[in-house]
């Protein structure tokens, strides 16, 4: 129910048709094999416990997840909830050693259980939303052709909020090939 309320497809949406277009134009200008499939939501603020991470970003932040995340989720009883990862940095830009990413667990008002974990409001407004799945050195092509075909020619630009991965309370997670799923959202508002 609040997956359908957060989602805002284009017919029901304020976009106007030209914006509406420019995106649907954008999307086919995507890899034929697997376009992006971009929808817009307005995402809401959220206050989330998040353990801060530090270095490169594919294979070894999974790692951090899955050694320090998951367990003080477990021994927390947060399993259940919805999960972001922000990215703090860019890679392209920023020396990977220094990248900061934060794990992110959404958590509403329940009181803080443990004080290691950081407490913070994620900020809500509008963002282009894909849906991922695939292994850590996959997303970066995701993250790529969001960033550099669609957003050019989809009549919005990136605004001041971070970029985040959600993913929802069950989500899939395939040990053995790395493959996982999650939302891609990047904050955007109108071109000016």
């Amino acid at each position: 129910m609040a997956e359908r309320q957060q989602r805002q497809v284009f017919e029901n949406s304020s976009l106007d048709h030209e914006t509406e277009n420019s995106i649907r134009y954008a999307e086919g200008m995507s890899s034929p094999a697997v376009p992006l499939d971009v929808t817009l939501i307005q995402q809401e603020s959220v206050r989330v416990y998040y353990h801060r991470y530090q270095g490169a970003f594919g294979p070894p932040l999974g790692r951090f997840w899955r050694d320090t995340v998951y367990p003080w989720m477990s021994r927390t009883g947060l399993t259940g909830q919805r999960r972001y990862g922000v990215a703090l940095d860019d890679p392209m830009f920023t020396d990977e050693a220094k990248c900061r990413y934060d794990a992110c667990v959404e958590v509403g008002a329940v009181p803080l259980l443990d004080e290691t974990a950081n407490v913070m409001n994620l900020p809500g407004g509008k963002c282009a939303s894909v849906r991922f799945c695939g292994t850590s050195q996959e997303i970066v092509k995701t993250w790529d052709e969001l960033l550099r075909s669609w957003l050019p020619a989809s009549g919005f630009q990136l605004d001041a909020r971070p970029f985040m991965e959600r993913y929802e309370s069950g989500h899939r997670v395939d040990e053995k090939t790395g493959t996982f799923e999650c939302d891609i959202l990047i904050p955007v508002t109108r071109l000016l």
